[in-house]
């Protein structure tokens, strides 16, 4: 991630849905303070924003009347050109004078093939309570709505959004424990994980099974059928470095591949490949063939997401305590989202960023026991959001 990243409130344009009763239009924002200029003109609802290029922060706010931010979720349509030029993304929710607010981030990385939002493209985008970061003591009942935004001081970025709503969240959230690349530690995992009853998500690399460090298809199989994980798809090349019609057969192979060996059902769920995808060849070919698909960051997720196709994640380093993992859990899980962690390696003694001590992941699962929350591979989750309705088939 850029070092020493700002970030950005976005949020020019509010509608109501059939469970939200305040209503504000985008003509009811107002430049607070900043050098950038904001268009409210648009008649479509479309509100834009040009940053003034010399890193000035900009901040614009509108009144609002929420009787009870807790148990919703924001969602946009938000397009960045110049996305090079922004230091970041932040939506504030809190009192008048935004002396104690939530504070909600759009993450951004250096490599634009990791981020959600990527440059010149419309995207879909939701908030929750469980990534918010808190100033002050906020209340329940929120008064304003406001925006910061800073470019990096090379020039300036422009920013438009539309369609802007709430949507009440689930009662309560998910847990999903998933693994990527199909290493023989994550058998081990699998071990450990039965005796409290979690089942989780391998994301495999059909090239890669039974090679070494690698599990075995027998392995992968028990994994199934007697730890009751989901087996999906994954690979060990970036789909962003493939053109459309090997990307097809990369796919094809992978999904023919786990169907043949009985994992039909988990096979249409991705992990990006390295978390990178684009917008012109990989995100609508992994459409066509895939009914979720994983970044590799992000934080947590709403219920329902946004876009089902770029699911965010929890990117579990060796230095995320066990104490933290099971923070972000409980909050994702009470604020009715989705808690998606990513583990890679499972070691004795890390060593990179990317391996987990055994013992910490050991440590983990007690303390997420504790917790009684419900851990589900990532597709029967989805499979539960199809039938209550938050996502379509």
């Amino acid at each position: 991630m850029r070092a020493g990243i700002n970030f950005i409130v976005l949020i020019f344009a509010l509608f109501a849905t059939s469970a939200i009763s305040s209503e504000i239009t985008s003509s009811s924002f107002k430049k607070r303070w900043g050098g950038g200029t904001l268009d409210v003109s648009n008649v479509n609802g479309v509100i834009r924003l040009v940053t003034d290029g010399m890193g000035n922060p900009d901040f614009v706010v509108a009144p609002i009347n929420i009787d009870d931010l807790k148990g919703k979720n924001i969602f946009l349509e938000i397009k960045v050109n110049e996305m090079e030029l922004l230091s970041g993304v932040e939506l504030r929710l809190g009192d008048e004078n935004f002396e104690n607010y939530y504070a909600l981030s759009i993450p951004y990385y250096s490599d634009p093939e990791f981020n959600i939002i990527q440059d010149q493209h419309w995207h879909s985008y939701s908030f929750g309570l469980a990534n918010a970061r808190v100033k002050g003591q906020p209340k329940d009942k929120v008064e304003s709505i406001g925006i910061y935004v800073q470019d990096t001081g090379r020039g300036s970025a422009r920013i438009a959004i539309k369609n802007i709503r709430y949507r009440a969240a689930a009662e309560r959230g998910y847990v999903s424990l998933t693994f990527d690349d199909g290493y023989d530690d994550h058998y081990y995992a699998a071990t450990l994980m039965e005796k409290y009853g979690f089942p989780g998500t391998a994301y495999i690399m059909p090239q890669q099974v039974g090679e070494p460090g690698y599990m075995t298809l027998a392995q992968i199989e028990e994994l199934k059928s007697r730890y009751g994980w989901g087996i999906s798809s994954h690979h060990a090349i970036p789909y962003t470095e493939f053109n459309p019609d090997a990307l097809s057969k990369e796919i094809e192979f992978t999904l023919e591949f786990l169907s043949q060996n009985g994992f039909s059902s988990s096979a249409p769920h991705l992990a990006y490949p390295l978390g990178k995808q684009d917008r012109d060849v990989v995100l609508p070919s992994v459409r066509m063939y895939f009914r979720t698909a994983r970044v590799a960051g992000g934080g947590v997720e709403t219920i329902p997401p946004a876009d089902p196709h770029l699911l965010r994640t929890v990117n579990v380093l060796d230095s995320t305590t066990p104490e933290t993992l099971v923070k972000i859990v409980r909050n994702a899980v009470a604020n009715g989202q989705w808690a998606i962690l990513m583990f890679h390696y499972l070691v004795d003694r890390p060593k990179t960023p990317i391996e987990y001590s055994k013992t910490e992941f050991e440590r983990f699962l007690e303390l997420l026991d504790e917790e009684d929350v419900p851990v589900m591979p990532v597709h029967k989750v989805y499979r539960r959001l199809m039938a209550r309705k938050y996502v379509k088939n």
